[in-house]
């Protein structure tokens, strides 16, 4: 996230950014503990029905602002049955999309090192097989990051990854 706001304005401070990305992410955790992360954001900013937290930590177009670089481009080239691999350092996002009336599966793995996919027709990569055979943990967890979570309504995958992240960590954080 860091490297996302210092791309788009270079003469930002070190300091400055990791204060917003700290206060994006606490505003976020504090929507899922409130459970209100289905309330629109100008309902969460309004004077008369939210917590003040929110007008105190930074302005509603500040907190818009940040949440629209977390993205990925060329969404209309790509072809539904694509894997599309990211990488940096030991970890890889995966997005693999079955069938084109199936909601993609989105994977952070630092198990796997190279973007290898089985023959066929529809190309498995060999990390979703992987998850496949450890399905019973990932369920687990969702069940306890259901209670308070983050996540909002979007259309844009890799906010949900950003999402489950925060979300991961703060139950990371509680076990800790």
């Amino acid at each position: 996230m860091r490297e996302i706001l210092l791309t788009e304005n270079d003469e930002i401070n070190d300091d400055i950014a990791d204060s917003k990305n700290s206060d994006l992410a606490g505003l976020l955790i504090q929507s899922g503990v409130n459970r209100n992360n289905h309330e629109l954001l100008s309902e969460l900013w309004d004077i008369s029905q939210s917590h003040p937290i929110y007008r105190a930590t930074m302005f509603l177009q500040c907190f818009k602002h940040l949440l629209q670089f977390i993205r990925f481009y060329d969404r209309q080239h790509r072809d539904k049955s694509d894997c599309l691999f990211y990488f940096s350092g030991p970890y890889m996002l995966l997005s693999y999309q079955a069938k084109e009336n199936k909601i993609p599966i989105i994977l952070l793995l630092s198990l796997h090192k190279v973007s290898e996919t089985f023959g066929g027709e529809n190309k498995l990569p060999c990390a979703v097989h992987d998850y496949n055979q450890t399905k019973c943990r990932v369920v687990a967890t969702d069940q306890c990051i259901g209670s308070c979570t983050v996540r909002r309504i979007n259309r844009r995958w890799p906010m949900t990854v950003f999402y489950n992240l925060i979300d991961i960590a703060a139950i990371n954080a509680l076990t800790i």
